[in-house]
């Protein structure tokens, strides 16, 4: 089924698009999106660990900093080097701002503490990363392993709290729907605000995330809210904030497929790429690639719907399948995170997200039952930074579904057993078979839709034509053939009564009527 997201809103915000391009136009990123496996982290921990230099080293989430710094150590005492490796995170990190009060401080004051030592490597997180100044970071190098998320948005409600939103921001109309967000200048700051009860962690949170990125929301005024109606807001974080580093590199699979740099990329960052050699000989497999439904796509708004339990049947089924054809030796599955807490499958239990790891690297079977993809106000959002539909689900659910693969023995070049993977639907099967036979490594990929399972036999019910973010260009459009089919409709209008009065015998000839030979109105008097 195609998707109805398909058209691209480039009627960009030029007043907020611009404010990015002054401070981003100077900034140079290097970048490589060498596949999974490719040696990208390797290669990042060589590096710190043989060039003597100052280094903030940013990975994707805390569990993986132990390993990280546990391999820039080992290189270092092979190399001969001493860095003085710290790692600064929080335990209470989750949400953007929540916990990290002490990690944004500790952050920023890093580099004023043992300035002397020639050899230093920080490690954070993202998270960490896009919520700390970074001015301190003056000559440093910065390196991202993984890709950040640099994209926020939300979709809120306020009927009742849209004046709070009023007393700290204002609204700067961009048009007739969007509105760059303000902030008010005797608004109280974030940490003033935790000594308000009334004040929300939610709305702190908000507040701070809002601080440092000045977002669009979907408004142009707060009373606008008080209806009760749904609004969203999106924000991109300002690459200003990686000014002070000498140098700056991000290490991703696939990077130029991700959001992050295509919004870099609208931004007008300088986006330069440089390749890892890998020299490896990689031995020939074959991948058998396995799908449930062939007749719909994967969504949790069809797996989880109250009103169809159909979703709900379709994914017993595919759960039940898994559980009667799975060696719990030899397998690794995951799911959305409300699947995932109520089915226990054979194998191991992973999160979705689990970038960068080399701890499965001996399974050769994984089932990964899962969608990500927007919702139509996200859609909309993105769609004024020219990102499509397609886009977005490439970058998200797509790029999950290579992650989470290529966490199996596919990382190991001299393994050649062949082996199994598991998706929902067609759609994800065809695209990780296009991803696997383009790597250029020697894998055959099969597809097989698993008939017997009986996931076919549900759908989702259809609910109307879905409504489409529209171009700039295709509003116009439309606007010209409204125009032209108003002309046309009141000129047929003018012929009909023409034809009615010449039937009647009352048509008036051209000219002024004429008068009787008296001079008097040729009309007679009442």
């Amino acid at each position: 089924m195609p998707s109805p997201f398909n058209s691209t809103d480039f009627a960009f915000c030029k007043q907020y698009t611009a404010i990015l391009k002054s401070y981003a136009d100077v900034i140079k990123i290097e970048y490589s999106g060498a596949l999974c496996s490719a040696g990208k982290t390797e290669h990042a921990c060589q590096m710190m660990a043989s060039t003597p230099g100052q280094y903030l080293f940013a990975v994707d989430r805390r569990e993986v900093i132990d390993t990280r710094i546990k391999r820039i150590e080992k290189k270092a005492a092979a190399e001969g080097t001493h860095p003085l490796v710290q790692a600064i995170f929080s335990k209470s990190e989750g949400q953007f701002e929540a916990g990290t009060e002490n990690v944004r401080q500790a952050l920023r004051e890093q580099p004023t503490k043992d300035h002397d030592a020639p050899h230093r490597v920080v490690v954070c997180t993202h998270e960490g990363l896009l919520s700390s100044d970074l001015s301190t970071y003056q000559g440093w190098t910065l390196i991202i392993d993984e890709t950040p998320n640099i994209w926020g948005f939300g979709e809120l409600q306020s009927p009742f709290s849209w004046s709070l939103y009023k007393s700290f921001f204002g609204l700067k109309p961009l048009d007739d729907e969007w509105s760059e967000v303000t902030i008010c200048r005797d608004a109280p700051t974030p940490t003033a605000c935790a000594k308000d009860a009334a004040i929300s962690d939610d709305f702190r949170d908000l507040y701070r995330r809002w601080k440092n990125t000045r977002p669009l929301v979907k408004l142009t005024s707060w009373e606008e809210t008080a209806d009760g109606r749904r609004w969203s807001w999106c924000s991109v974080w300002n690459p200003e904030k990686l000014d002070a580093f000498k140098r700056v590199m991000i290490l991703a699979n696939s990077f130029e497929d991700s959001l992050t740099f295509k919004l870099l990329k609208q931004a007008g960052v300088r986006l330069v790429p440089f390749s890892i050699p890998d020299d490896r000989q990689w031995l020939p497999r074959t991948v058998l690639i396995r799908y449930f439904a062939s007749t719909h796509r994967a969504g949790t708004g069809f797996w989880t719907n109250p009103a169809d339990t159909g979703g709900a049947e379709a994914l017993r089924k595919t759960s039940e399948w898994i559980m009667q054809n799975t060696d719990p030796e030899n397998h690794f599955w995951s799911a959305n995170l409300h699947e995932l807490i109520k089915r226990n499958l054979p194998g191991q239990k992973l999160n979705p997200k689990i970038a960068g790891s080399d701890a499965y690297k001996h399974l050769t079977c994984g089932s990964f039952i899962y969608t990500a993809k927007p919702s139509r106000a996200e859609v909309a959002a993105f769609a004024r930074y020219g990102i499509t539909y397609q886009e977005i689900v490439r970058a998200r659910q797509n790029e999950d579904l290579v992650q989470f693969f290529f966490r199996s023995w596919l990382r190991v070049p001299d393994d050649p057993r062949d082996g199994e993977f598991r998706v929902y639907d067609l759609a994800q099967a065809t695209f990780l078979k296009g991803f696997i036979e383009a790597t250029g490594r020697p894998f055959k990929s099969i597809l097989e839709h698993v008939i017997e399972a009986g996931v076919d036999e549900h759908k989702p019910k259809p609910v109307g034509r879905p409504k489409t973010v529209k171009t700039e260009a295709e509003k116009q459009a439309r606007a010209a053939k409204a125009r032209i089919s108003n002309s046309m409709s009141k000129r047929k209008a003018r012929e009909a009564l023409r034809k009615d009065e010449r039937d009647a015998g009352t048509v008036r000839k051209r000219g002024r009527p004429p008068k009787h030979k008296g001079g008097e109105n040729a009309f007679p008097h009442s």
